[in-house]
């Protein structure tokens, strides 16, 4: 252990001093200093992992970017790095590059662009209490265009230690980064659509930075986030909600979560959604919609693998590669709500997934 005035090092093929071998070493730099408040920018160039970003995978030379918004005060910063292999080397630094927005605790520092790539100087900054806009077919504020503009909004709120749920809903593209790190990712054309991201935060000050441009149109941008709750994945009523993974075993993590009033898709040979393949993926959508009493038909139309649950009995189960199929089940309910779960898999060629129930038939 030394002290060490900077992260300044490319030891080549040697050795960052005696005892320590040429290769598979790693370092931990660990400073307390004094920020002032703003946007920070943090680099680092290594070979090989390194994260205050965090890249921490086998890689020659690289330059990694990433901005964190900081309270006037001190702060902690922690650098870590490993070597492999071959060359060795590992740098760090950081820089103000946008002083302190000016803006209370608790609001959004608020930059509009007359551009949808964020570009040049904002032609109107102001502080905002939340987002929460549905400007239709109008303008945000004057002097911007009713359509092919952007947002950003920065803050730097508190979080409790614990795993968060971010909600946006939007027309058009979104995207929300929780300390440089995307949690929701929808930067694409579309009508309104909500999208859920989650992330396990400790406790203190967290970056979140959001977003926003629209194409034409209606214009929508909401975003918001809660703990996220211990009980199933809860949408508004009368929605579905929606979890994509990147497996046909609906396995693991999702990819994608957001709600969806319907099941209503052919996506050909495309993606459902930006960061999916366009095979070898499912989606699983649960809900509690609302039945009269009665007999009730359930149809599906799916290429390839689907089944559907009521109350956790199965209805439909046609869980095997097959192109354009229809299958179709019947229940008899209960008036009031029924848990009602769709699976899905896609194997490869065309995607397709549609459900729907009527009353009647059986």
């Amino acid at each position: 252990m030394r002290c060490e005035t900077e992260i300044d090092n490319d030891w080549g093929g040697g050795a960052p001093g005696p005892g320590i071998p040429p290769n598979d070493f790693s370092v931990r730099w660990t400073t307390t200093r004094s920020f002032a408040g703003g946007v920070w920018t943090f680099t680092t160039r290594s070979d090989d992992g390194i994260r205050v970003r965090d890249n921490w995978t086998d890689h020659g030379p690289t330059t990694d970017v990433g901005t964190a918004t900081l309270t006037p005060g001190t702060h902690t910063v922690v650098v870590e790095y490993y070597e492999k292999n071959y060359g060795a080397e590992a740098r760090a630094s950081w820089e103000l590059t946008a002083p302190g927005s000016g803006c209370a605790a608790g609001e959004y520092a608020a930059e509009y662009f007359d551009n949808r790539e964020l570009e040049g100087a904002p032609v109107l900054t102001r502080c905002e209490e939340e987002i929460d806009y549905d400007w239709g077919d109008g303008s945000p504020a004057p002097g911007l265009p009713a359509d092919d503009f952007s947002v950003r909004w920065t803050a730097a709120p508190t979080f409790a230690a614990g795993a968060w749920r971010f909600t946006t809903t939007s027309d058009d593209g979104i995207r929300l980064l929780v300390d440089g790190t995307p949690v929701i990712d929808n930067w694409t054309d579309h009508g309104p659509t909500t999208d859920i991201g989650t992330r396990t935060l400790a406790a203190g000050v967290h970056t979140v930075v959001v977003e926003y441009y629209e194409k034409g149109g209606g214009a929508e941008a909401r975003a918001s986030w809660m703990p996220e709750p211990t009980g199933p994945e809860a949408c508004p009523t009368g929605e579905l909600t929606a979890e994509y993974f990147a497996n046909r075993t609906l396995s693991g993590t999702p990819a994608l979560v957001r709600c969806e009033t319907s099941i209503d898709y052919d996506w050909g040979t495309g993606a459902p959604a930006p960061g999916l393949p366009v095979n070898n993926f499912s989606v699983r959508w649960s809900g509690t919609p609302s039945f009269t009493e009665g007999s009730w038909t359930f149809t599906t139309h799916s290429d390839d693998g689907i089944r559907l649950w009521v109350d956790g009995n199965p209805v439909i189960d046609n869980w095997t590669d097959h192109g354009p199929t229809f299958d179709t089940g019947y229940r008899a309910l209960t008036a009031g709500p029924h848990e009602v779960v769709v699976e899905y898999y896609e194997n490869n060629g065309g995607s397709m997934a549609m459900a729907s129930w009527t009353p009647g038939g059986g």
